[in-house]
């Protein structure tokens, strides 16, 4: 679910809308009751073909405590990761323990580092929530709805009242949007210091591109409240003077959105790297790869390679090596920094998905230790994972040029790769947890 303030193009989120009052009585940890009967636990492993239209609504409900109580369970055994991953008694858990967690569930280091956020904050500031997740009173996107709304609110108390305004006597009854949004209103009311977080959160403003299906993108942009409402007004008034045409609303809305940034084709000064195999460029219906984005379909990838204002960067389908650059000259550091980039595409540490070309090159061997500066000793590693590199206890080998092992301090073994198998084109590095021999 999208922050308030945040403007998504291709997936809009519609918020609830709650008059519910907040003067509830507090809920009571130990007078949780599990809302389906116990014997409906039974129901989700028996074969479906044996469950009518009542059995099959009671076994969704148990299967769905289940995995509340699964949830509970597993912040638990992350937050005692963090714990051990904490550096001093007194201070933060290490910053790249999200990095180990997302190696070994195969997670995106965002969403590691929100859980373990999370975990933390179910484990110590929110029992009332996690009382709740226990018994599958609530779901996972109210516990996590609940970890957002609360975490930057400093007072421990502040948070309690917070946590049992929103969830009430009957947690079980409300959806994930009704809680989130209780518990925004509930902050708004409560904490002393709204006001000044506001002006704080105004400093993570952003704008991330989403992958999507298709071809297609989403645009999310994380902004004040008002901005966020002006350009959506904005957009729909040029939406609807753009006269009635065979677009939808939507259509034009999205339309006058593109020619606002980027103005006509003509005028666009936009550089994209777009690597194309040689014969999907002479006909072929290899899948390109849009730098950023990931793979794109060939008639697309031949209708982008000839506008001026894409980079093209030409690959043998059968070798994937970058046989030319899109350079009329070049100097040989160029050349080769040019070919590892387009070599990894993106960071070659599992799981992400930082574009090479905004990478740092790292000599798997180092330099000092008599690594060369070659294309079998370079890699594409984001300034984070660099960092990881050289100052935690992480190994990384590359075995063949584009092809790297790394090993965690537990001693867990992973493997990356540039280049996926012919005739299964990926959007991220396949990475795959190897076992010791």
């Amino acid at each position: 679910m999208f922050e308030t303030g945040a403007v998504c193009v291709g997936d809009p989120t519609v918020p609830d809308i709650v008059d519910d009052p907040l003067g509830e009585p507090p809920i009571d940890p130990a007078g949780l009751e599990p809302p389906v009967d116990q014997s409906a636990f039974e129901l989700p492993v028996l074969p479906a073909d044996w469950l009518d239209t009542d059995d099959c609504l009671s076994a969704l409900a148990a299967a769905e405590q289940q995995i509340a109580m699964l949830y509970a369970r597993q912040s638990r055994v992350i937050a005692r990761f963090a714990e051990l991953r904490r550096e001093h008694p007194l201070r933060p858990t290490s910053e790249f323990a999200a990095d180990e967690l997302a190696a070994a569930l195969s997670w995106p280091r965002w969403q590691a580092t929100r859980r373990l956020a999370d975990a933390e904050a179910l484990t110590s500031r929110l029992p009332v929530t996690m009382a709740a997740l226990d018994v599958g009173a609530i779901d996972q996107p109210t516990a996590e709805g609940l970890c957002r709304t609360t975490a930057q609110v400093a007072d421990p108390a502040v948070v309690h009242a917070v946590e049992q305004r929103a969830l009430g006597p009957n947690p079980e009854t409300l959806t994930s949007g009704q809680v989130r949004a209780r518990a925004r209103r509930a902050v708004a009311e409560l904490d002393p210091h709204h006001a000044d977080r506001h002006a704080r959160a105004t400093m993570q403003r952003r704008v991330t591109l989403v992958p999507q299906d298709d071809g297609m993108a989403g645009l999310w942009a994380l902004l004040p409240a008002e901005d966020a409402v002006a350009i959506r007004d904005r957009l729909t008034a040029l939406a609807r003077d753009a006269g009635d045409d065979a677009r939808t609303v939507d259509q034009r809305r999205a339309d006058a959105f593109v020619d606002l940034l980027l103005g006509t084709p003509a005028q666009r000064e936009v550089r994209v790297n777009l690597t194309v195999p040689i014969d999907t460029a002479l006909g072929g219906n290899s899948p390109a790869e849009l730098a950023g984005y990931g793979p794109i379909d060939a008639d697309t990838a031949r209708r982008l390679a000839a506008d001026a204002t894409w980079r093209r960067i030409l690959t043998d389908e059968a070798t994937g090596t970058v046989v030319d650059v899109g350079r009329t000259t070049y100097r040989p550091p160029a050349a080769l920094a040019d070919f590892v980039a387009a070599r990894d595409q993106r960071c070659v540490f599992p799981g992400c998905t930082y574009p090479a070309e905004s990478c740092d090159l790292d000599h798997t061997v180092s330099w000092q230790d008599g690594g060369s500066t070659s294309a079998a000793n370079l890699g594409a590693l984001c300034r984070h994972h660099h960092r990881l590199k050289h100052e935690q206890a992480w190994q990384l080998e590359q075995s063949a040029p584009g092809h790297f092992r790394w090993t965690s301090p537990t001693g867990r073994r992973y493997t990356t790769g540039s280049a996926p198998p012919r005739g299964r084109p990926s959007a991220g590095h396949p990475t795959r947890p190897e076992s010791d021999p």
